[in-house]
């Protein structure tokens, strides 16, 4: 069978891969990457940096962009010909297309930029990847990175509104406003505490079945100076007038966070009783309406 590989590497002698004393199970790689690999090994071997490495490099993460080896050795030849970074970007956007999920390429951009130390249109990339596929994580993760390493927190609220908006439960969407809100230098979370408890609540009148809001306000109380029980008064009302609907599941859920934290409060052995007795009563309910949780729920329940 005649070579993948062109006489253009007829200089290089193959350096295979080594399974070792004993090949169980070999992994059945096609003719050309297992070619092309055993050129890079030696390659590698002999620290080559050239132009027909680079493209080899390129013609292999094509074929598994997943490998991170490549990538790493991709990177050390581009910084030693002084590659064009921003062509290099260019270069990956169609692999990043065909594989969004692959956290190497990611990575990859990464190091690019932080060479480049300039956010060019990445914040605009990563919108239309997201595009693709909402809650990529790598996507949500890289965007962090970007908006944290330049410092481009203004805009990123309305980006995280505006994502919630297409779709209210997509949780990587309602992380990132929580990572915006708590992780921006000098922000102060109490300033924004009322508006963002104001902006959970419309979420969970307009679909009390969805658990992300629900978590969101919970979270963004927490991570202030305050406690649930210090909400108590507006929170507890809302929870229960939900209720009149049917028992939502979340809402409950919230009511025993929000009793839990006021049980911590309390000094007096009656007072504490009464509330472990409103806990217990909740954690009843949650045993009806979340089937699926209902050991844990009575497990909870007789813990008090």
């Amino acid at each position: 069978m005649e070579s993948v590989v062109d006489q253009g590497w007829a200089d290089v002698e193959r350096t295979y891969q080594d399974e070792g004393p004993f090949e169980i199970m070999p992994i059945a790689y096609s003719i050309e990457y297992k070619e092309k690999m055993d050129i890079l090994r030696t390659l590698m071997k002999n620290n080559e940096k050239s132009e027909r490495a680079l493209k080899l490099t390129e013609d292999i993460i094509a074929l598994s962009p997943s490998n991170y080896v490549i990538w790493k050795y991709r990177q050390e030849i581009i910084k030693e010909l002084n590659v064009d970074l921003k062509g290099e970007l260019n270069l990956f956007v169609e692999y990043a297309e065909e594989n969004p999920k692959c956290y190497q390429l990611w990575h990859h951009r990464q190091v690019i930029i932080e060479k480049l130390n300039d956010p060019l249109d990445e914040l605009q990339f990563i919108h239309d990847m997201l595009q693709y596929d909402s809650k990529n994580y790598h996507a949500w993760t890289y965007r962090e990175w970007i908006v944290r390493h330049f410092n481009l927190w203004d805009e990123e609220i309305k980006f995280s509104d505006t994502m919630i908006k297409d779709d209210d439960r997509n949780n990587s969407a309602w992380n990132y406003r929580f990572f915006i809100l708590t992780e921006k230098p000098d922000n102060d979370i109490e300033a924004v505490l009322k508006d963002e408890i104001e902006y959970a609540k419309q979420k969970i009148n307009f679909d009390p079945t969805n658990q992300s809001p629900w978590m969101y306000l919970k979270g963004i109380i927490e991570k202030s100076k305050y406690k649930l029980a210090d909400f108590a008064d507006e929170l507890l009302p809302f929870c229960e007038n939900l209720q009149k609907i049917e028992p939502y599941k979340y809402a409950l859920e919230y009511q025993l966070y929000t009793n839990e934290s006021i049980l911590k409060t309390l000094n007096s052995e009656k007072e504490q009783e009464q509330q472990k007795d409103i806990c217990r009563t909740i954690c009843s309910k949650l045993e009806e309406c979340d089937k699926i949780r209902k050991k844990y729920w009575k497990y909870v329940r007789e813990s008090y």
